[in-house]
């Protein structure tokens, strides 16, 4: 693993930049589709080598904050996160607890047996390419019978994404009483 620092980053009339303080060896390579991934590969000039770039704590914590202030200058009120590519580190984790009330870890098959921890929540992708309508339903039920918290997920922007399933979800929800709720309100719970 190499450990490369980004000194500074900003946009020209190429598009987005990192500054990086020493050159990246070439023996990273990465078919990752990311903005990172991309800048770094117009920095190396090549389409199949880029690296993990990391940011200090104090960049994460400026990149964190930024994005939320920046939500709420166009009049959303953000209280939860989603990590990025649905991965996270410890230190990450902490920085954004001073900044969100809860954030959601990664698709996961099983639900939360206890919710000891609001900003490593995990939740199910309902995208009809991710898990099929039998096996949600099934899951639904297991955890109706197991009275187990669940969250449920899904990229809007997505071809994947169906309004109908969505609206078939929560009907089966309805009709079986199971419990629909905001990640707001079930955080006030807890």
């Amino acid at each position: 693993m190499e450990l490369i620092t980004v000194t500074d980053c900003g946009t020209d009339s190429k598009g987005n930049y990192l500054l990086l303080d020493e050159e990246i060896r070439h023996d990273y390579r990465s078919s990752g589709n990311s903005r990172v991934s991309r800048t770094l590969r117009r920095l190396l000039k090549s389409k199949s080598t880029s690296a993990v770039v990391g940011v200090s704590d104090g960049q994460a914590y400026i990149e964190i904050e930024t994005s939320k202030h920046e939500l709420a200058s166009m009049g959303f009120n953000i209280r939860h996160f989603t990590y990025p590519y649905n991965r996270y580190s410890q230190r990450n984790r902490q920085t954004v607890s001073r900044c969100y009330d809860s954030a959601r870890v990664d698709s996961y098959k099983e639900s939360n047996l206890q919710i000891d921890d609001r900003y490593t929540l995990r939740s199910t992708n309902f995208e009809c390419n991710k898990i099929t309508d039998e096996k949600l339903i099934a899951y639904l039920q297991k955890l109706k019978i197991q009275k187990k918290f669940c969250m449920l997920h899904t990229h809007t922007r997505s071809r994947e994404f169906s309004v109908k399933r969505l609206e078939k979800i929560m009907a089966f929800c309805l009709s079986n009483r199971i419990d629909i709720t905001t990640r707001s309100k079930y955080i006030l719970k807890m």
